[in-house]
């Protein structure tokens, strides 16, 4: 199970939060809300190169 996982879209407005739940079965996310591009539903997302900030934190790029 995928442990507790946002996501930060930096916007010119600031940073908009979404949670992420995963995708049964896949190694891909599903971010609460639409695509903030084109507005799809479900809104699917996977992380790589995650960079460790601290004991719990962890920062990877993204793409949708």
């Amino acid at each position: 199970m995928m442990a507790a996982a946002r996501l930060e879209i930096s916007r010119s407005t600031g940073i908009d939060v979404r949670q992420i739940r995963q995708s049964p079965g896949t190694t891909v996310g599903v971010a609460d809300g639409a695509c903030p591009g084109c507005g799809t539903e479900p809104f699917l997302v996977q992380g790589g190169g995650a960079t460790r900030f601290s004991d719990d934190t962890y920062r990877a790029q993204g793409r949708w």
